[in-house]
């Protein structure tokens, strides 16, 4: 079976794009995968039961949803029910009960042992449900209420009078072998046995002595790291990086007395003694620290849990190709463990001299791998509890209680042991999804009737988006203004590809992480620019000079202060400029810019970036460029499978726009973020750009035309990119397009900036802070004003909120408010018999959305143990990371700000629905050649239902590889368990 781990690469901040937290676990299903995380790394997965009780109460959670999961999970309880007095209670009723009050949190709660105080009536005990139970008792003879009397308390008292004698005489039955949860469950596939967690060394120390061993141990790993991988945000680099993290440690740490204070004085005589290579000072320190070999795999695993941001950066690290920037050096998590084990060993050494002992591996290691073992809760009060809470929702009196056989209440226990409280959080998530769900399909089954073939009539354009979420609601605006048809496809547009600006950058990747890039795209200055790249080339060695001077001189020990005498007044007009007009700031910067960088008109080249070697790398560690251009049969292999994928085979229109997307905000070291995930954080318009330039070429027409599509003399491809904070939509190129395609495209960019406009007024009134009801070019400078204001910590919400991927032609959403919501991927299953182009998207922008959608529902969810906490107390480390403090685990996930308005939630974490308009059969064929995706679906991290837009009907699939109907009128609730 696959290893789990729980520190995959975490990517560098500037291309930070979202990944699954629990990536190396997606093997196994999605319950047995949290809470696998939950034990090793302390993280929650799910809500806790209270919020999903205020969902409830709200209306977000609905009975019915609750209902529904309850039967698919325990389909064999129907027969279970409760005979009380001549009131036959079916299981499904008190298994619903249950659910939603949480019976076994009563006056015992639900580790059994006693409360303090007077007992109390259920609080969310419906009203009319209080009055005639307090009526029946008194009617029954429970006695006359006086007038200062409490009648519920009093009502309560008797009741749980009555519990509690009726739980003393109930005989506890032995316990089966399957256990007393197990009944009426429907049984699926064997979990798979997990390791539990095991101790280190460190943590059985620091519960002899007191002493954060662990703790001392990451402070230590986290300086050395720090210095090691900085990329030049420290004045005074680490040196004889260039050895290697292991040696390079192994070199300066003689001189290191951050142990001193422990008393170790034997630390470089320690140091000295270790092996020159790491693996054999892994081997070397196990066998000192007595760790037994069968559990070496499990210990080494915990260790690098211990700093699982850290951990997951080196793994990052590691996999990069190309040289290391200058002054640099390589790292792997062989040479941190290498470290990591050397400290520990030398301060249990000092601190717990007597061996650990071999049963110390599989020891509890205090406030690590799990809290202390909870006395034994006493069984009778955990009775008397859902007794009282049986009586007070089925308006039992204390004789009937009293009066209840032995076999009603054993079947009592045996139902509500089927929800212990850690499963009763899966069913209030399953029915929290289903809501949505159901709503979703809906709309989609009343929209089927009208979704058919498009007509052969040609649109005056048609404008190809990301599948971003945050694309849905510029496109339903824009086909509000015309006749236009948009579409929907990954935002790097089918264009693998390394990408080195003209003069702006080192050579950065532009696709998603599961594709390797293919290509190397070079700006080169087009014909008759000369003039102006002389002077952007003079422009940029003077502004390069001047920041290399002004860097200099705040680094060094003599300069600082001199420098801030000298020309500090002169930082304050440019600080009072950003602070109180940051729009305003932002243009005049970006005037002085052109004034010193001009544009200059430019043309790609493309050349394969397959050469591997170390001949093959430039220097910024992207390819050399080769001896020749990508060839003209490559070219149009690139661009038929790119129109393919977004779903153009044919009926071009006049003008065919494709608008990548990216993000602009100041100050945010979450950037990256923001930008197009399918461009590796980076912004989308260069693969627009490439993808229309190659299709516009001559030679690749022909070839197409020749593979079997057509693309008419009078269509003409342009690119262009929307800003998703400040709503800005620009169409690259207008003033050198033909003279032709100049009336439309004008039109085009002035529909698109009304449509953006739109889209800020309606996405405004979600963000917080924002004036409510503003029109929409008000909302548009108040956008661009967010956006460049450096204290602003909620530029934009991002995708939160996401929720379902459709792979299908948009007449079945189009004129549809979707929220933002939906990754929209356009499909067309009449033109791919054979299924190819799903299996790209299945392998694709399917895993991409699900890894978007979970990095959101974890960090949602739990984000001290997935997110990154609050902005404002983010510090970048060496220009590659974030950590709270100064002394930190790297954050892994989003920072609050991202999924939280305040106090509340704003992102809800639902696991990511994914609708395919497609033959079922179809996509059982693209998954058996998409080994990720099928392990996705099957397990549970997303839904995957098969959609017959004609008939209306959906299918759900099953982790057994079937399908299950979904009528439009039964909820998609919980997968077979």
């Amino acid at each position: 079976m696959q290893q789990p781990t729980l520190s995959p690469p975490l990517p560098h901040l500037l291309r930070w794009v979202a990944i699954n937290p629990l990536q190396g676990l997606e093997h196994l299903p999605f319950e047995v995968a949290v809470d696998y995380a939950r034990r090793h790394l302390g993280a929650e997965g799910l809500l806790d039961l209270a919020e999903y009780r205020r969902l409830f109460g709200a209306g977000r959670i609905s009975g019915r949803d609750v209902a529904e999961v309850l039967r698919i999970r325990f389909p064999d309880s129907a027969g279970q029910g409760l005979l009380v007095g001549r009131r036959r209670i079916p299981a499904s009723g008190l298994l619903w009960l249950h659910q939603v009050y949480g019976w076994d949190d009563g006056p015992a709660g639900s580790a059994g042992r006693a409360r303090s105080g007077p007992p109390r009536l259920h609080p969310d005990l419906p009203r009319g449900l209080r009055v005639r139970l307090c009526r029946r008792l008194q009617e029954a003879g429970g006695g006359r209420a006086s007038r200062v009397d409490d009648p519920e308390r009093r009502c309560a008292g008797l009741l749980w009078t009555a519990a509690r004698e009726r739980a003393a005489r109930f005989r506890f039955p032995e316990p089966s072998p399957r256990g007393a949860g197990t009944a009426g469950r429907r049984e699926g596939p064997a979990p798979p046995v997990l390791e539990p967690p095991v101790a280190t060394r460190g943590e059985w120390c620091q519960t002899v002595t007191g002493v954060a061993v662990p703790e001392r141990v990451n402070q230590e790993l986290i300086k050395w790291c720090a210095a090691f991988l900085d990329e030049g945000q420290a004045a005074w680099p680490m040196p004889y990086r260039e050895r290697g993290f292991y040696r390079a440690w192994k070199t300066l740490a003689v001189h290191d007395r951050s142990l001193a204070a422990l008393g170790i004085v034997t630390f470089s005589r320690q140091l000295q003694a270790l092996p020159a290579e790491p693996e054999d000072a892994i081997l070397g320190l196990l066998r000192g620290l007595e760790v037994p070999e069968r559990q070496w795999t499990a210990y080494l695993r915990r260790h690098l849990v211990q700093l699982p941001g850290w951990a997951g950066f080196i793994r990052w690290h590691a996999e990069q190709t190309g040289p290391a920037p200058a002054g640099a050096g390589r790292m792997d998590l062989v040479q941190y463990l290498a470290v990591r084990l050397f400290y520990e060993a030398v301060l249990v050494r000092h601190l717990c001299p007597r061996p650990a002992g071999p049963a110390a591996g599989g020891a509890r290691a205090a406030g690590q791998a799990g809290p202390e073992s909870p006395s034994p809760p006493d069984p009778g009060l955990r009775l008397a509890g859902l007794l009282f809470y049986l009586a007070q929702f089925l308006t039992l009196s204390p004789g009937e209680v009293g009066a209840l056989p032995d076999v009603t209440v054993h079947r009592l226990l045996r139902l509500t042991g089927l929800l212990p409280p850690e499963r009763r959080r899966w069913v209030w998530q399953e029915a929290y999804e289903a809501g949505y769900r159901r709503r979703l399909l809906r709309q989609l089954a009343d929209a089927a009737p009208a979704a058919g073939g498009v007509g052969d009539s040609r649109p005056p354009a048609q404008v190809v988006f990301c599948i971003d979420s945050r694309s849905e609601g510029l496109r339903r605006h824009l086909e509000s203004r015309g006749a236009y048809e948009t579409l929907g496809t990954a935002g790097f547009f089918g264009v693998p590809m390394w990408f080195r600006p003209l003069d702006s950058g080192p050579a950065s990747v532009r696709c998603p992480a599961p594709v390797k890039p293919r290509l190397l795209v070079e700006e080169t200055p087009a014909g008759g620019s000369s003039r102006r790249l002389r002077r952007r080339q003079a422009g940029g060695h003077w502004l390069h000079a001047l920041s290399g001077v002004l860097g200099e001189l705040k680094a060094n020990l003599v300069t600082p202060y001199p420098l801030i005498e000298a020309i500090g007044a002169g930082y304050v007009v440019p600080l009072v400029l950003r602070t109180l007009w940051p729009r305003g700031y932002h243009a005049l910067q970006a005037g002085l810019r052109r004034r010193l960088l001009p544009e200059v008109a430019t043309v790609p080249r493309i050349y394969p970036a397959e050469r591997s070697g170390p001949e093959a790398a430039g220097p910024d560690g992207g390819p050399r460029p080769g001896a020749a251009e990508l060839p003209v049969a490559r070219q149009v292999e690139v661009v038929r499978d790119a129109l393919r994928a977004a779903g153009m085979t044919r009926r071009f229109a006049p003008l065919v726009a494709l608008i990548g997307h990216g993000s602009a905000s100041e100050n945010n070291p979450y950037a990256a973020a923001l930008a197009c995930g399918a461009c590796g954080g980076q912004a989308g318009g260069p693969n627009a750009r490439v993808l229309a330039a190659l299709a516009n070429r001559p030679a690749v027409r022909a070839g197409l035309r020749a593979a079997g599509m057509a693309i008419p003399d009078d269509t003409w491809f342009v690119a262009g990119e929307h800003d998703t904070t400040t709503d800005a939509v620009r169409l690259f190129g207008l003033e050198t397009l033909p003279p032709a395609w100049r009336g439309a495209a004008a039109r085009l960019q002035q529909d698109l900036t009304a449509a953006a406009a739109g889209l800020a007024r309606e996405r405004l009134a979600r963000l917080p802070g924002a004036p409510a009801g503003m029109l929409p070019r008000p909302a548009r400078r108040y956008a661009a004003r967010r956006g460049r204001d450096g204290a602003e910590v909620q530029p934009e919400w991002g995708q939160a909120r996401n929720a379902a991927l459709l792979i299908a032609d948009r007449h079945l959403t189009r004129a549809r408010d979707l929220e933002g919501r939906c990754f929209l991927q356009s499909y067309d299953a009449d033109r791919d018999p054979d299924g190819r182009v799903l299996e790209g998207l299945l392998g694709g922008p399917l895993v991409v959305a699900a890894w978007i959608n979970l990095q959101y529902y974890f960090s949602s969810v739990d984000n001290r143990g997935y997110g990154s906490g609050s902005k404002a107390l983010h510090n970048v480390v060496g220009g590659f990371g974030v950590m709270q403090g100064n002394r930190g685990d790297l954050e892994r996930g989003l920072p609050l700000q991202s999924v939280m308005d305040g106090p509340a939630r704003y992102h809800e974490p639902l696991r990511l629905l994914t609708v395919v308009a497609a033959p079922r059969e179809r996509i059982e064929g693209a998954l058996r050649r998409q080994e990720r995706a099928d392990r996705l679906c099957r397990n549970g991290w997303v839904t995957l239902v098969a959609s017959d837009p004609l008939r209306g009907e959906f299918h759900r699939y099953r982790r057994d590889g079937g399908w299950d109907p979904l009528p439009v009128g039964v909820r998609p609730t919980a997968a077979r368990v």
